[in-house]
């Protein structure tokens, strides 16, 4: 289930002028609690040079920011935080926009983190773009409380439940071809430990953007 926070933004709506709507210029005006504070130069360094290493930085721990995915035409951007000095934890930051019907635009931001196979969706925050200003939304556009239950059949015996809730994960990844985003269930561990697979109905869902809203689809299963 996705955690309900935002950071150093609260109930507070938060605006800025834009000269431009690009997804980079979008990156560059997020709230820096939501970026791990990086600074407005810190942010420009990993776009222009793919790569940023925080002044930070020792011996025993070196962070790297890393530039995945800048695609202009999806209007989507993919900026990975590891380590270079062997600890496994990864944060992924993923932004993408949608153009509505009315002409505006709406602003999706992911957080999701962990180790290895291990992770949560530590945050997922709407913006609207109108008259020229990004400001947080009031519109939930993406349901929070979805999670491992939307995958499995409503009789699955509760000990199985516990297993499957034990040995998956699941977020959203923003990044998928066409108008849609999906939530995407790591199911690896279920069929690396042999578990009984047959209460699960896949491991996928998409939501389709309209225009104005997210239309949810079935479950389905994607390699």
């Amino acid at each position: 289930m996705i955690r309900n926070i935002i950071i150093g933004i609260g109930l507070v709506i938060l605006s800025f002028d834009l000269n431009a709507q690009k997804i980079s210029d979008i990156f560059l005006l997020m709230p820096d609690s939501l970026v791990d504070n990086l600074s407005f130069n810190d942010r420009t360094k990993i776009l222009t040079k793919g790569k940023l290493y925080p002044s930070t930085n020792n011996a025993q721990s070196i962070e790297v920011y890393t530039l995945e995915q800048q695609d202009t035409i999806k209007n989507y951007l993919r900026i990975e935080l590891s380590y270079e000095s062997g600890q496994a934890a990864y944060v992924i930051f993923e932004i993408r926009s949608f153009n509505t019907s009315k002409g505006d635009k709406v602003i999706v931001f992911s957080n999701v983190g962990g180790a290895h196979n291990d992770y949560n969706q530590n945050e997922l925050v709407f913006f609207d773009f109108k008259k020229g200003k990004l400001q947080v939304s009031r519109t939930d556009y993406l349901p929070r409380t979805i999670g491992l239950k939307d995958f499995i059949k409503f009789n699955t015996p509760d000990s199985l439940r516990e297993k499957y809730d034990e040995y998956s994960c699941s977020s959203y990844e923003l990044g998928y071809d066409g108008n849609n985003i999906t939530y995407r269930l790591n199911d690896n561990y279920l069929f690396d430990n042999e578990f009984d697979s047959s209460y699960i109905l896949g491991n996928s869902i998409e939501f389709r953007w309209n225009g104005n809203r997210f239309e949810r689809q079935n479950v389905i299963k994607k390699e």
